[in-house]
């Protein structure tokens, strides 16, 4: 036995009820959605955040949101701390010209590391070759100052070297050479 359903319907009613078949799904979905993560209702549109309980690190008994919302806080804690360990390079330009590496990490609250300089030709006189006095410049020293190695062949010093622009190699008529020093703190 088969049954036959046959039914008739014109475009217009056809559009007219899918139309409205959406309108009512989209109404539904409306209803039951709540956009508060801290409320809900349970048998219309599941759990919220705030509905469901966890245990947290501390044995404590939360809601999910809660925890949620401690580790957020955590990992801003976190990155803070990490700003905090990041390295800044202080110099004479930043008003510490004449303070030690020392004291002007201390200043800013964070530990000298390294002084570092920036060296360069000041004056050149009669020097045989610029490529030869800019490796003289850039490495060498000869002037007594604090914290610099004479005879080093190194832009890196101690903490004790005074931060500003300072004479570092003198070859009288030849070759004068210079160097921004600046403090590596973190």
């Amino acid at each position: 036995m088969a049954i036959k359903l046959e039914i008739n319907i014109t475009n217009k009613w056809l559009y007219s009820l899918i139309a409205f078949g959406i309108l009512l799904a989209l109404g539904v979905g409306v209803y039951a959605y709540q956009s508060n993560m801290r409320a809900g209702n349970p048998p219309v549109m599941g759990h919220s955040a705030g509905e469901i309980n966890v245990e947290n690190s501390t044995g404590q008994v939360v809601s999910l949101q809660d925890a949620l919302d401690s580790s957020a806080r955590q990992v801003v804690s976190l990155q803070d701390a990490l700003d905090s360990l990041k390295t800044t390079i202080i110099g004479s330009e930043d008003g510490y010209a004449g303070q030690t590496g020392h004291q002007a990490c201390l200043s800013i609250g964070k530990t000298c590391q390294r002084v570092i300089s920036y060296n360069y030709i000041r004056e050149d006189g009669a020097c045989t070759s610029a490529t030869h006095c800019m490796r003289v410049c850039m490495t060498w020293y000869n002037q007594n100052l604090p914290g610099v190695e004479n005879g080093g062949k190194d832009n890196i010093h101690s903490c004790d070297a005074l931060l500003g622009d300072y004479t570092t190699y003198l070859h009288g008529g030849v070759v004068r050479c210079n160097a921004h020093f600046s403090a590596i703190c973190s």
